[in-house]
């Protein structure tokens, strides 16, 4: 079959992929976004209201055309023999590939194929930005300032849409530029009555305008005039779609000599590639690329003191305490603007975390710009990096860039990364020989070194993305939009396949209104560090010689669950009476790649266990984190010497941090020995994780002081020691744990406005308290609190792995069985361990026995896992099997499906039936799907 390689993923590269499926061919999308919809998809165009519609609606039409789309990739060269194109150069953060074509279609709006073919010729001056203002009475009329600005309505009635076309002087960058030519001309068109409180909401990338001209003749490059005029006529859209329907269905095919030698133009310029011939095996199904190597003599190279790879929220506070060190740095990202996740994923803010030091000061400088230019939350982040970094001439940023995986080299002898190729789409291949590097791209750019490292989950190696809900909170506006909060899936972001079929779950269950920047990693990659940090670290509040940064955080995980039971029925939550954040302390350490020494680690990547990472990964403490980072990057490059972080002294850096209030005041504070008593008089289980906060020599004569005084003390005791695997007398246990049994909830249901909740022994409790989320507020129940006490004494028995802990799993097991459908609805472990929103869930308790009969293996419970399958997840396995694709699943089923596979693979662990973890094997969910085979080989083994 022919393959066709379209270069774009809007409107026009839609109707194209529509029209290869009509011919009989088989078509891939490129696209250096991360999501579908090319500029409309972007930012907002006339009556286009928001964009996720058109990045929903487009990305169906792919899928439904069996067309792959490469998000987060450059079309980055074009291959040509005889005046005919033999392939398309792509580079993204895997490497750089060859893709074979029988035809290739230019669907972008910037011509990116005559670009690369003929030069870009004089750089266009003239940029239109479109941009949101709200609120605005939908009865006024706005009059546009200036014949450079047009003004139309939206979807929202109380929202217009601006087009501002304006000229960028030479050497500018057209996206910053354009944002502040924008954020000017609004100054001025607030004051006209209507608008005096309206804000800018959000704002798309830059387009260049005026290109539109015809190249030379190229066999089978088919140059759509796919660019938008300056003024949109009716049924533009339509218009466009029809004639590139027509063009790409009646195109000839000029096949090409294949043995002819090729050439490789890149911004017009000749440069020479290798590419080997084994295909890319993780391409996508039906697609051919081919790994390939550029030349290094046709690429330009600059010299730089630092380079950050990543500019999101890590990199970009890094870059800036580089940038004001007076440091000559390099940022690189794939996005249009800094910021990563804390603009392009809409996540502004910290729920949670050390909200002092460099994070207080980015919100309050970022509040103030706020209030002057009139903006949104949202688009004043984006400024306030904006004005920030104008600040410094030595930093740069390069922005729709991305650095080439597997293309950087290090000096094996010294332990540093000598060089980086970048491409960039406004530059071309670029190569920066900097002194330290900072890996702020979630690990990826030490992965693609080949350094070791663990990825997403430990059990599948699979990493956790999400959609998040961003820039359009009004999803009622569209009849039978739905709205989600939150984590959709897991996906492996290394893998072509899992990227391409994870973005059509995603855009199942995001608003219609919009999907964010199509995945942001969450808990991803963790690097080989010098020091592995713990979750023993974070209970014990260990202090370091080299910490750099202070985090007062809780236990946040997202995808996958906690190895131990004792983890994940979250006791954390329950050990403190003062707070429930915990007080950690971050080491250098564990930010250094083992095997580099001018490298840094930025971020949620470094090295830890996975539910340590999960304490320290709020935007408040990356930034802080990463700020710290850029200090420390900036002292090793003063002094001098060759950088090796690990012989990097911090005193100096360390009392700049206590001064900047990054280091916190309680960094040196312990816990003493009279904490610990006075804890173990307190309700269970209070002193369970704080007797390890004293040396256990000093605390263990106190417990068993304690455990002869009987009571609350005893149990606290018991408690304590059964979790640091001390041999105790479980009789303290036993009899709270009987005393509790009676009072188990063991339902809940929603009647109206009132919530109630139900023990075994028939006793009922109501409520009408709702959290913000609108959710029960469960915390506050008796009932709920006695649930909760027999989750963790189940977790502690299982955990010290005693016999009594089959009996009482087994018990938890029958109950599990007889609870109401209503309250199984939340079971991803975002949901799970958030107190406030699902926590009142019984997953929890579910999770707790198949976790711990996957490690305690027993014949007596195959049956009460059969019966709790049965009542529970007939229809999960059906929807893990189902095309990913299919929109018409209902909501909870995805969210259940992790359940349902690990009490299948506990069940089949005790020596019941396999059929159905088998069938898992096959599941379109590539973290379940792992899973199951590796718990199958287990079996065999």
């Amino acid at each position: 079959m022919t393959q066709a390689v379209i270069l774009g993923a809007g409107h026009a590269a839609a109707a194209a992929a529509e029209a290869c499926k009509a011919r009989g061919m088989s078509a891939v999308a490129v696209t250096r976004h991360g999501y579908t919809g090319g500029m409309l998809g972007f930012s907002r165009m006339p009556d286009a209201g928001p964009e996720g519609v058109y990045r929903k609606s487009l990305n169906e039409r792919f899928v439904m055309t069996g067309t792959p789309v490469l998000f987060n990739t450059h079309c980055a060269g074009i291959f040509t023999a005889k005046n005919t194109v033999r392939g398309v150069l792509i580079a993204n953060r895997f490497g750089t590939f060859l893709l074979e074509a029988d035809l290739v279609i230019d669907a972008t709006s910037s011509e990116v194929a005559l670009c690369h073919l003929e030069g870009d010729g004089p750089r266009a001056t003239r940029y239109e930005l479109n941009f949101d203002i709200t609120p605005v009475d939908p009865k006024a009329e706005v009059v546009p300032s200036g014949k450079n600005m047009r003004i139309f309505p939206t979807l929202k009635p109380e929202a217009r849409m601006i087009s501002l076309v304006a000229n960028v002087p030479s050497g500018e960058d057209p996206e910053v530029s354009m944002r502040n030519q924008a954020v000017a001309a609004f100054k001025k068109l607030r004051k006209q009555g209507p608008l005096k409180d309206a804000r800018i909401n959000t704002c798309g990338g830059v387009r260049p305008i005026g290109k539109n001209r015809k190249g030379k003749a190229y066999g089978n490059l088919l140059s759509l005039q796919a660019t938008f005029p300056e003024t949109l006529p009716p049924l533009f859209l339509e218009t466009l779609e029809a004639r590139v329907y027509s063009e790409v269905v009646s195109c000839p095919l000029q096949p090409c000599e294949k043995n002819t030698k090729t050439q490789l133009f890149s911004h017009g310029k000749l440069l020479k590639a290798v590419c080997q011939s084994k295909p890319f095996e993780e391409a996508p199904v039906g697609v051919k690329a081919f790994p390939a190597a550029l030349d290094e003599t046709g690429v330009p190279s600059f010299d730089c003191e630092a380079f950050v790879a990543g500019a999101g929220t890590g990199g970009t506070l890094a870059s800036l305490a580089l940038a004001r060190s007076g440091k000559k740095v390099v940022a690189v990202d794939e996005n249009h603007a800094l910021g990563g996740t804390y603009i392009m994923g809409y996540v502004i803010g910290s729920w949670h975390g050390y909200k002092e030091a460099i994070y207080k000061q980015t919100v309050d400088e970022t509040a103030a710009e706020q209030v002057r230019e009139g903006t949104s939350e949202f688009f004043a982040c984006t400024r306030h990096f904006d004005l920030a970094f104008a600040q410094y001439p030595q930093a740069t940023f390069l922005h729709d860039s991305t650095v080439c995986g597997g293309t950087c080299k290090y000096a094996k002898k010294g332990d540093a990364i000598t060089d980086a190729l970048v491409y960039s789409h406004e530059l071309g291949f670029l190569r920066y020989q900097p002194r330290v590097v900072l890996d702020a791209s979630d690990g990826m750019f030490c992965k693609l070194l080949g350094l070791p490292g663990e990825v997403g989950d430990p059990f599948t190696g699979v990493q956790q993305t999400s959609s998040q809900v961003g820039r359009d909170f009004q999803p009622r506006e569209l009849p039978g939009a739905v709205c989600t909060f939150g984590d959709i899936d897991v996906a492996d972001t290394t893998s072509w396949n899992d990227l391409n079929r994870v973005i059509s779950v995603s855009m199942r269950y995001s608003s219609k209104w919009h999907n964010a920047e199509f995945y942001t990693p969450r808990e991803t990659r963790r690097i080989d560090g010098e020091y592995r940090y713990t979750l023993y670290d974070i209970f014990s509040r260990r202090r370091f010689p080299d910490t750099i940064a202070c985090v007062l955080n809780t236990f946040d995980n997202h995808g996958s669950f906690p190895t131990s039971p004792i983890y994940l029925n979250n006791l954390i939550q329950e050990f403190w009476t003062d707070a429930r954040d915990f007080h950690v302390r971050l080491p250098l350490r564990a930010y250094i790649p083992r095997h580099f020494a001018n490298t840094l680690s930025i971020g949620k990547s470094f090295s830890g266990e996975r539910d340590a990472v999960c304490f320290c990964r709020m935007n408040s403490d990356i930034m802080n984190a990463s700020y710290a980072l850029g200090l420390v990057a900036s002292a090793a490059l003063s002094s001098g010497k060759p950088v090796d972080f690990r012989t990097q002294p911090l005193q100096k850096v360390q009392k700049t941090l206590r001064e900047l209030k990054i280091l916190a005041d309680w960094d040196d504070q312990e816990v003493s020995l009279d904490e610990v008593k006075s804890l173990l008089k307190k309700p269970f289980p209070t002193a369970v994780v704080p007797a390890q906060l004293v040396p256990w020599k000093e605390v263990l004569p106190v417990l068993k002081q304690a455990l002869k005084r009987g009571g609350e003390e005893a149990l606290n005791a018991a408690g304590a020691m059964l979790f640091h695997g001390e041999k105790v007398s479980l009789q303290p246990i036993r009899k709270h744990l009987q005393s509790l049994l009676p009072q188990d909830m063991i339902s809940f249901e929603e009647v109206g406005e009132v919530f109630r909740y139900k023990d075994i022994s028939g006793n009922v409790t109501e409520s009408t308290a709702r959290t913000s989320y609108g959710r029960p507020a469960t915390a506050k129940i008796p009932m709920w609190e006695t649930f909760n006490h027999i989750n963790t004494i189940a977790g502690l028995l299982s955990a010290a792995g005693v016999p009594e802990a089959e009996d009482v799993m087994l018990e938890l097991a029958r109950r599990c069985a007889l609870t109401t459908d209503h309250i199984v609805r939340g079971t991803t472990a975002y949901s799970l361990c958030r107190r406030d929103m699902h926590y009142f869930l019984f997953q929890r308790r579910m999770y707790i026995i198949a976790l711990h009969f996957l490690h305690h293996p027993s014949a007596r419970a195959v049956k009460p896992l059969q019966k709790v399958l049965a009542h529970y997840f007939p229809q999960c396995l059906a929807y893990n099997l189902a095309d990913s694709t299919d929109l018409r699943i209902p909501f909870p089923l995805p969210m259940l499906a992790f359940a349902d596979l690990l009490l299948s693979a506990a069940l089949a662990k005790c020596g019941g039936p396999t059929k159905r973890l088998e069938a898992y094997t096959k599941d379109s969910r590539l973290v379940n799907a792992r899973f199951a085979q590796k718990i199958l080989k287990s079996l065999d083994a």
